[in-house]
């Protein structure tokens, strides 16, 4: 069951909460209290699911933008998105289920060229550092952890990749390893502050059992979405750079950590019907 509601993980913005329990036609009986959200970026609400979609799958649109500034986004000509759809489903953890949500397939449709990133151990003294390959274009970034020895003490406290401008603004999708913490963090990335609360740091706790932590990030010009261990963790993020992103760094802090595969690859716009 899903609920629109205020008060929710990214500094009390209005967000999507879900229910896990059972429906017998008339009544909706609660089988775990744990609190989870759909999204826990601050640019997700209000979304709507669809019948009849291919495969019987669960497909969900939700409004990108908060309420808490909506109405001073600094945009010209249009005023908010939509998220990219995404296809739900319930995975069991142990005992118990959480809903994990990514992209929906036909985005393969839109992938052109692919950019490929090699194995790398990131540390303090070893970052990866590049251009970015598609300036100005929409793009999807694939990056694969191994996260084998999560707990050992020479694991990177943090670690994750920066997107930045020519100006040095960055925008930066991190894991703090310690805390089990995913984050966006975009203080400062605009040209002009239009809100006291659009910097805000935004998270998730979460912590994978698997052996490679996968991360599939979803760049499209003015917004991020995180879809992190399987669509377990999701986050939406508007993001307004005063000049588009030029450069990009994968880094990792207060330790080491493998990264075992990575690419970005360029989302090319299909003709208008």
């Amino acid at each position: 069951m899903l609920v629109n509601m205020e008060n929710g993980p990214a500094g009390g913005s209005p967000a999507t909460r879900y229910f896990i329990g059972d429906f017998d036609g008339t009544t909706f009986s609660v089988t775990q209290t744990k609190e989870l959200w759909l999204d826990y970026g601050k640019d997700n609400y209000a979304g709507s699911t669809f019948n009849n979609c291919p495969e019987r799958n669960r497909i969900w649109l939700g409004w990108m933008n908060c309420w808490e500034y909506a109405n001073l986004l600094p945009t010209t000509g249009w005023r908010g998105s939509m998220t990219f759809p995404r296809n739900l489903t319930l995975v069991k953890e142990g005992k118990h289920y959480v809903l994990a949500s990514v992209p929906v397939s036909s985005l393969k449709e839109f992938c052109k060229e692919e950019y490929s990133i090699k194995p790398v151990k990131l540390s303090d003294e070893k970052r990866m550092k590049a251009s970015v390959p598609y300036p100005g274009k929409s793009f999807i970034i694939q990056l694969k952890f191994d996260d084998k020895d999560n707990m050992a003490i020479w694991r990177a406290g943090e670690y994750g990749i920066s997107l930045m401008t020519k100006s040095g603004k960055k925008l930066s999708i991190g894991y703090q390893n310690e805390l089990s913490y995913y984050y966006i963090d975009r203080e400062g990335l605009e040209k002009e502050t239009f809100s006291d609360t659009f910097g805000q740091l935004m998270g998730a706790t979460y912590r994978s059992e698997a052996l490679i932590t996968d991360w599939y990030i979803l760049f499209d010009r003015n917004s991020i979405e995180l879809f992190a261990d399987g669509g377990r963790t999701a986050m939406t993020a508007l993001c307004y750079p005063d000049e588009e992103f030029s450069s990009f760094e994968i880094y990792a802090k207060s330790g080491s950590i493998n990264l075992l595969d990575a690419s970005i690859v360029e989302l090319e716009r299909k003709n208008e019907l």
